[in-house]
């Protein structure tokens, strides 16, 4: 049973790896158009007018290549025989991507590509050769490992490097907290307060007001709290990191000390 857990633990890790192309890769042309040759052996045929060789580093040291391939005005990657991005975008604005070595040899953890038609972009995931979002996007920028995606409009959404959604276009004003436990974001949306854990909302977003989490204590806790109508006191809120309320509780507030004794309880 032991030997059988593992071989299906090694075959779905092996399944989710991407290899980097290594040894000697060699941009050729033939008939004015370009192919690429790796260790001898053709792995881009020549039926482009451009191919551009980009070596990827990691501590210094060249692991692999990928291939930005151009025609009829129009751009494409390969990063390997069966990861490629067809040649049907104007330009590639951004790429990010994450490298690892696993027993000798190195594999992709990500491989994701900023591309544009026009003025508009959108989020390609080279590795499984497919579009995360169709180009709809105004701007895209990078922060952190993270990446703001604005719609002409004004809208945003968050997505991660590995091109994951974080939180949904338009479901946030801004975000208030963050990344906490895999990224979980604290949102404000309409002066309302609530969470999103890899692009799911698990807290709605209906708190007048977020006040923290607490970082020093495994399991970590989320607190939120409401105004009342008439502001003659508040509901308090304590959510689990996975979206589970703990404790609900209404406190006038001039309750300040029995508040305190009902969040040490709860807190740690």
């Amino acid at each position: 049973m032991k030997k059988i857990l593992l071989l299906v633990m090694t075959v779905t890790l092996m399944s989710v790896m991407s290899p980097l192309l290594a040894g000697k890769s060699t941009v050729f042309e033939m008939n004015g158009m370009h192919g690429v040759l790796n260790n001898g052996d053709t792995i881009i045929q020549p039926v482009y007018d451009k191919i551009l060789k980009h070596a990827i580093v990691s501590w210094g040291d060249t692991v692999g290549f990928y291939f930005q391939t151009y025609k009829d005005g129009k751009t494409g990657l390969y990063i390997g025989k069966s990861a490629v991005m067809p040649c049907e975008f104007d330009s590639v604005a951004d790429i990010k991507r994450e490298v690892y070595e696993h027993n000798g040899s190195w594999y992709f953890r990500y491989f994701t590509a900023i591309v544009e038609k026009g003025d508009l972009k959108g989020f390609f995931d080279v590795l499984n050769s497919k579009a995360i979002t169709p180009c709809k996007f105004s701007k895209i920028v990078s922060q952190y490992s993270t990446w703001y995606a604005y719609l002409p409009d004004g809208r945003w959404g968050l997505y991660s490097h590995g091109g994951s959604l974080l939180v949904p276009v338009g479901a946030a004003d801004a975000l208030r907290g963050g990344p906490y436990h895999s990224d979980l974001y604290i949102v404000e949306k309409n002066g309302k307060y609530g969470a999103y854990h890899k692009g799911k909302l698990i807290i709605p977003v209906i708190h007048s007001r977020y006040e923290g989490v607490n970082d020093n204590y495994n399991p970590q806790k989320i607190f939120f709290e409401q105004s009342n109508r008439d502001n003659t006191g508040k509901t308090h809120y304590i959510y689990s990191i996975s979206g589970r309320l703990i404790a609900k509780k209404f406190f006038y507030n001039d309750q300040r000390r029995a508040l305190n004794a009902w969040w040490t309880r709860y807190a740690q």
